[in-house]
């Protein structure tokens, strides 16, 4: 069998060279008396016009193509796709006899695909097996430490797993109708956090809802195993992103049973609720300090400030890898908030902000470079755990609570006027000190576009909102400031240690070094 290449690395317009086993489908290959060719499958037919060779040749090449490891496929397939390429730059590759045949043949759908994907299907449930195997061993190790609380990780695990089941025998609910993210009363960092996300993957990443599934069997005891496949039975969905949410899930599962499991940033109980949509942005605005405070001290500014060479590129490799895996997925978080029948003025803007922040992530590339990353794996590098949680949490809110999207933005882009500390810190360090550094690039972008009065922006289409609206929006505006300041507290922990490598695998650490962590308050 012959492995056909696969370009992904640049966009293309379509070629052969997309197939991964392409071969011709003919039912009828004839040499006619005038020296033609016909050519054809069911009602498909071809008159060809052989230029340069012989009619009984190119018959005989044709049939060979029926054969997709025919060895003339390799050739081909490469050609097609630099031709197409070329194209796309505005170049002419000039006529090529065969490719544009073969090209021209697969127009009219006598190209196909000999790759069924039995073997991508069996290689991806593979993978997530192993994962599970993987991520079920980190938690039974996790769970002989002394410092972990066997109660609180069972009754987490209990809830998430009857949760579980219940989405994936058909209970998914979305949307503002849903059930309130942050349900009244539970103070658990993680149970919110989890209990969010695995909501969404009942929607967005069906194959790691059931993977989570059975990674909970595993956990909590006395429980019949998750029915159904490891994957649905196709391949839709991405066994790497799979693994991702198992990291999720199983660090956050551990930290719930460990020091500093609950929220950190909540709100006074009695906040004035604001009536209006910038009404609401001021409230988050004049709350941040407090909810900062509240939050944890700043454990990576403060390893910034002063830090020696190879500890402060080690961080900023963390930082700008963090920054490059947000901003590669942020926009992604709109589409749900988009989709709806928000008022026109609000939509309007939000299609705006969409069309501005798209592509950032190329500025947040360029700096991973700059600080000595490799350009190809950087895009096929994992985010650390939380990070990975911030984007589909924001995801979650701007689908089922659309009022509490406006201000989570304020934690992605800053209160207005307020600089960006880090920046700085790193520029004392020498890192990203001029100021067309192409580290900096982004955040002057940002500024450029006034990003930072973005929530305002959107919030000034909202004439009134509810009471019950406003304080689910503060309140889940509380937990992304919870969530961000330990996100940032895993750089520092993580990166902060030049040893480890700049790249972090979907379960990064061992569980005893997670532990002490908690212990210290970083995460």
């Amino acid at each position: 069998m012959t492995a056909m290449p696969h370009p992904d690395d640049e966009p293309a317009p379509w070629s052969v060279g997309a197939y991964r086993r392409p071969r011709l489908v003919l039912d009828r290959v004839e040499v006619a008396g005038d020296g033609g060719l016909r050519i054809g499958r069911g009602a498909i037919m071809a008159d060809l016009a052989p230029d340069g060779i012989d009619a009984d040749v190119l018959a005989a090449l044709l049939a060979r193509l029926t054969d997709p490891d025919d060895g003339g496929w390799r050739q081909i397939a490469g050609d097609a796709a630099r031709r197409a390429r070329q194209r796309l730059a505005g170049g002419d590759p000039g006529p090529d006899g065969l490719v544009d045949l073969i090209e021209c043949l697969d127009r009219l759908g006598l190209v196909a695909e000999a790759d069924d994907g039995a073997d991508s299907l069996t290689a991806d449930r593979a993978r997530i097996a192993r994962a599970v195997d993987r991520a079920a061993g980190w938690l039974a190790a996790a769970r002989r430490l002394s410092s972990v609380d066997d109660i609180a990780v069972d009754r987490l695990g209990a809830d998430l797993l009857e949760r579980t089941r219940h989405l994936a025998a058909g209970g998914v609910t979305t949307g503002p109708f849903a059930p309130p993210l942050l349900a009244s009363g539970r103070t658990g960092f993680h149970d919110a956090v989890l209990t969010a996300l695995v909501d969404g993957w009942a929607v967005t990443a069906p194959a790691s809802l059931i993977a989570a599934g059975r990674l909970l069997t595993r956990v909590v005891p006395a429980v019949a195993a998750m029915p159904g496949l490891l994957l649905p039975d196709g391949c839709l969905y991405d066994a790497g992103e799979v693994e991702r949410h198992l990291g999720v899930l199983a660090t956050g599962l551990v930290l719930a049973g460990l020091p500093g499991a609950g929220r950190r940033a909540l709100l006074p109980a009695d906040i004035d609720l604001p009536s209006t949509g910038i009404g609401l942005i001021h409230a988050a605005e004049a709350a941040t300090p407090s909810l900062v405070a509240a939050a944890g001290a700043d454990r990576l500014g403060a390893l910034l400030r002063g830090a020696a060479p190879d500890r402060a590129l080690a961080l900023a490799r963390g930082i700008y890898l963090a920054q490059y895996h947000v901003s590669a997925r942020i926009t992604d978080i709109f589409l749900p908030a988009m989709r709806m029948g928000l008022r026109s003025g609000l939509r309007a803007r939000m299609r705006r902000y969409h069309v501005e922040e798209s592509g950032h992530e190329a500025h947040e590339l360029a700096a991973c470079i700059a600080v000595g990353l490799d350009a190809r794996a950087v895009p096929a590098s994992l985010p650390l755990p939380p990070f990975t949680a911030y984007v589909e949490l924001l995801g979650q809110i701007a689908e089922r609570a659309p009022a509490a999207f406006l201000p989570a933005l304020i934690v992605t882009e800053g209160l207005p006027g307020a600089p960006n500390p880090t920046n700085d810190w790193l520029a004392s360090a020498g890192i990203g000190a001029a100021a067309e550094d192409t580290a900096t690039a982004h955040q002057r972008v940002n500024a450029g576009l006034d990003h930072t009065t973005m929530p305002r922006r959107l919030g000034a289409e909202i004439p009134r909102i509810g009471t019950a609206d406003a304080r689910l929006a503060l309140d889940l505006y509380a937990l992304m400031i919870d969530l961000n300041a330990r996100a940032l507290g895993w750089i520092a922990a993580y990166h902060g240690d030049p040893s480890n490598p700049p790249l972090p695998d979907w379960l990064p650490v061992t569980p005893e070094v997670l532990a002490g962590w908690a212990a210290d308050g970083m995460v």
